[in-house]
């Protein structure tokens, strides 16, 4: 893509954890925009491996690598999106298609955000082959096996790796 920076922009999920396909994100788009918002949320529907803090700082660590002065992380409540990027008066609305059922869910979504605020755009962007079907469950899941860790490491940078091992250490020795 070839455009100036322009206004500001939200990319919210619930980065549990941030993944390498999430850093794509991050680092494809927010040189796009003037302020580009991490936004890291709950979802009442999964299970967090790491509080909403936890994924904040994480998310803030990686940031920090890539030099982007215009990311900034923040935690936001339990709310529509759509809802949280007007109130920070977010213009556009950041969103990663992995898959067909990714876009299926994030075409609906779209429409319904543009009837509540036709001001925020929705855009989407997707990763390349070998981050798509990259998700932070996926991760989660590697390590339930002895030998997934390695499998992990494809998926997540050495510092989210070593964040993840000593939380399930602290899990498996409660």
């Amino acid at each position: 893509m070839n455009a100036s920076p322009s206004g500001k922009a939200v990319y919210a999920g619930t980065f549990d954890p941030i993944t390498r396909g999430h850093e794509w994100v991050i680092k494809t788009m927010a040189p796009l925009f003037d302020v580009f918002v991490v936004a890291v949320g709950s979802n009442p529907e999964k299970s967090p491996l790491f509080d909403v803090p936890e994924r904040v700082q994480m998310i803030e660590g990686r940031i920090k690598k890539f030099g982007l002065a215009n990311v900034f992380v923040d935690a936001y409540p339990h709310q529509l999106l759509v809802t949280y990027a007007r109130s920070i008066d977010a213009g556009y609305i950041v969103r990663g298609i992995r898959s067909h059922s990714d876009f299926d869910y994030e075409f609906a979504t779209r429409h319904v955000n543009a009837g509540i605020d036709p001001g925020i755009t929705t855009l989407w962007v997707s990763p390349p082959l070998e981050l798509a079907m990259t998700s932070s469950s996926l991760v989660k899941e590697f390590f339930r096996y002895p030998d997934g860790e390695a499998n992990a490491r494809k998926y997540v940078s050495a510092s989210i790796m070593g964040r993840m091992k000593r939380k399930f250490e602290e899990l498996r020795h409660g």
